[in-house]
């Protein structure tokens, strides 16, 4: 969606927009940190706040690092695997 926004703004105002903001809070600072995992590059800086629900590092990347086309870009799930769930005694 970025990527279409982008190209409206530099058809509408005949040149590229200065800088890219993700700003959200609750659910939208959840896709926030979706963004962040799935389209790094998309973005100057990303402001994520209020996470929808209890939230924790593993949930944000769950969401992204499952997919096949981002888990090279994911070092972290691995770890992550091995630890999710370890504190409600999940193995």
């Amino acid at each position: 969606m970025t990527e279409k926004a982008k190209a409206v703004i530099k058809a509408y105002y005949g040149k590229a927009q200065d800088y890219a903001y993700w700003n959200g809070c609750s659910t939208g600072g959840r896709q926030g940190w979706i963004e962040a995992q799935l389209f790094p590059e998309g973005y100057d800086g990303i402001l994520a706040g209020v996470q929808l629900g209890p939230f924790h590092p593993c949930r944000a990347l769950a969401g992204a690092c499952h997919e096949p086309r981002c888990r090279s870009a994911c070092p972290a799930t691995e770890a992550h695997g091995r630890d999710c769930g370890r504190h409600q005694g999940v193995r």
